[in-house]
């Protein structure tokens, strides 16, 4: 008897919140009219006048909305609404809260949906919505939220947990990544080991692009800022690597000159010896003896500044070595963009050749001074002997004078 009563009660509970929910169907313009009653004993169900099923409420615990209407609102509806005389002081709009069965007796709050009026003010009303999950059996609520959205910003994590932020794409499953953490962001990785961690595989083309379309000469690209206030050691601002991840050459600021510092240290060789370019003059003499230095003009700009320098096909002829072909980007005058092979000169490579010319010219100098000073040598040698004839000349003149006489 007492089961009875209580399903009763349950009964007519759910039939008082449906018939609330009716009027508030009627009131938003949802039905005109309606009727409840029992769905085969199994539940309660709201029909309006065309016999249309527009709220169900199953005894297993499923609730559903349908709506057929095509003017305002132009689906289902559900309203909460807190109609509280002080707005200011109980600013809670709504909570929407899921709870399932745990490990034990109780019940437990898995999620939460929240909302509020953070301004109440008429004509400047500012809502705000929170959603959460329950992390390691902590309570839900909008503190504990894991998304909060405001009327001036919207926040992943507000709560500061160990919790990751991630978006996927169609082919990338971390195509934007926010490790919580640390707060390291990755593009592509699920695993940033900086601040800012990009990976790409891509066959061809670029991991990045900084493009300031200003187009002007104060239209900057990147700025670092690093390495000691002194910049006395030399600093590292940019370094390069290899793609198996050891480090190369690098950009370093050393006492306000900007130096591309390249690998050179023992350790990174092997097979060293003497190179054959600083025994193979022709090679030499083809490059300084018919290398052109040129001045011209950009193709961008040809009314621009005049520019000192070589021509990579000229340079290609003479020092092969010194010049690589590239795959770059060009922009034709219509705007399009094509990949084509260009010549690229490797300033770099002229140093060594440059070096051992210099070498070559300072051994010729060493050997020529030690020339002049051997003719100077013999010179003074000459010079004592004829001074000495000299004094003996003037005294047999004596002699033989006063003999005369």
């Amino acid at each position: 008897m007492k089961q009875e009563l209580k399903a009763l009660m349950l009964v007519g509970v759910v039939i008082g919140l449906l018939w609330t929910a009716t009027a508030w169907a009627r009131r938003i313009g949802v039905v005109e009219t309606g009727r409840i009653q029992a769905i085969n004993g199994n539940g309660v169900a709201v029909y309006d006048d065309s016999g249309t099923i527009f709220w169900t409420f199953a005894d297993g615990g499923d609730f559903e909305i349908k709506s057929a209407a095509v003017a305002f609102p132009p689906g289902p509806s559900l309203i909460l609404e807190n109609n509280t005389t002080s707005p200011a002081q109980y600013k809670s709009a709504g909570v929407i809260e899921f709870w399932g069965m745990r490990i034990g007796p109780a019940q437990f709050n898995y999620a939460g949906i929240f909302a509020d009026a953070d301004d109440a003010t008429a004509f400047s009303e500012d809502g705000g919505l929170y959603l959460a999950v329950a992390l390691a059996g902590g309570v839900v609520n909008k503190t504990t939220a894991q998304v909060a959205i405001r009327s001036d910003e919207v926040v992943f994590n507000d709560p500061s947990k160990d919790a990751d932020f991630r978006v996927e794409s169609d082919n990338d499953t971390h195509a934007l990544f926010v490790q919580g953490s640390d707060g390291y962001v990755g593009i592509g990785t699920n695993a940033p080991a900086y601040a800012l961690d990009v990976y790409a595989d891509h066959a061809s083309g670029y991991a990045a692009q900084f493009f300031n379309d200003g187009n002007t000469s104060l239209s900057f690209g990147v700025r670092i800022r690093c390495g000691t206030d002194s910049n006395e050691n030399g600093d590292t601002y940019v370094q390069f690597a290899s793609g198996d991840g050891n480090d190369n050459d690098a950009l370093i600021s050393y006492m306000g000159y900007i130096i591309l510092a390249s690998a050179s240290d023992v350790r990174f060789k092997e097979k060293i010896e003497r190179s054959k370019i600083y025994d193979a003059a022709g090679v030499r003499d083809a490059l300084f003896d018919s290398g052109r230095v040129v001045d011209f003009n950009w193709k961008r700009k040809p009314n621009g500044k005049r520019v000192t320098g070589f021509v990579a096909d000229e340079l290609q002829q003479v020092f092969p070595d010194a010049v690589i072909e590239r795959m770059v980007t060009v922009v034709a005058d219509d705007g399009t963009t094509s990949i084509e092979p260009r010549l690229y000169i490797m300033p770099a490579k002229l140093i060594p050749l440059m070096f051992a010319e210099i070498q070559e010219q300072r051994a010729e100098k060493k050997a020529l001074r030690q020339e002049v000073d051997t003719l100077k040598a013999a010179q003074a040698a000459i010079l004592a002997r004829l001074d000495a004839l000299e004094r003996a000349t003037v005294r047999s003149e004596a002699v033989v004078w006063t003999e005369y006489k």
